[in-house]
């Protein structure tokens, strides 16, 4: 997998300077990349089974066909963890440890989160 942290350096200046990105957005998607790559081959190796659409609509992964339940449970725990500190981390209003919480106890939550997710459904995810 490339390592998207590598690209977004090397253009740091060119997005700054261009002001398509201001520098927290930069350090933002650049821990976000870090994260990205470390995890990949812990995910490459652990991915259950999934449904991808073809045909060109949105989303291309079935929410249907994807469960929490497929996952390994300590991977699936430890990277929402993970993230979500990432995310804290650039803007402490946003904390997810509640999620993370709900999600630990009932994996139901999580397939809740995936399918609001991947169908963009943001009233879903508000509400958990």
């Amino acid at each position: 997998m490339k390592n998207h942290k590598t690209n977004l350096e090397l253009n740091r200046e060119k997005l700054l300077k261009q002001e398509i990105l201001t520098e927290e957005n930069i350090n933002f998607y650049a821990d976000v990349f870090d994260y990205q790559f470390k995890s990949a081959g812990k995910w490459t190796a652990n991915l259950p089974a999934v449904e991808i659409r073809d045909e060109g609509t949105e989303p291309a992964l079935d929410p249907v066909s994807l469960k929490a339940e497929q996952f390994s449970h300590e991977l699936l725990f430890s990277s929402l963890a993970e993230l979500a500190e990432i995310i804290h981390k650039h803007n402490p209003g946003m904390d997810f440890t509640h999620a993370v919480e709900a999600i630990k106890k009932d994996t139901g939550t999580c397939n809740t989160i995936i399918e609001a997710l991947l169908t963009n459904d943001m009233t879903k995810i508000e509400a958990l």
